[in-house]
Formats: structure tokens, sequence, C-alpha cells
């Protein structure tokens, strides 16, 4: 998990850094990745939420 994070969290320095770079600075752009991000996130979480509760959510989880 720790390699994933800080893959990604290397991309997307980098991908926000360029977009910064090119757009001479406009630090708006950074909120309007950020709320990118946060909206990517909150629809994976809903997903995973769904996806849980057709396999039966808390009631019938076992662990491994």
């Amino acid at each position: 998990m720790l390699i994933v994070t800080a893959l990604t969290g290397a991309v997307v320095n980098f991908t926000m850094g360029r977009i910064l770079d090119l757009s001479h600075h406009q630090y708006r752009y950074s909120y309007m990745g950020s709320c990118v991000m946060a909206t990517l996130s909150l629809v994976s979480s809903a997903i995973l939420y769904r996806r849980f509760m057709r396999l039966g959510g808390p009631r019938h989880y076992k662990a491994p």
C-alpha cells in the first residue's frame, strides 16, 4: 500500500507542478485538482460501500 501511495503521490505532484508551470502559476488550478481528487475518492468509496453491502455488509462479514 505504501508503494502505491508513494507512486501516486509522485505522479500527482509532478502532474500538478507541470500544470502550474504551463499555466504561468495560476494557483487556483491546484484547488480544482484537489476537488477532482476528492470527487474521485468519494465516488470510489461509494462504489466500494455498495459492493460491500451487496455481499452482506457487516452482519455477514467473516474475517479471512
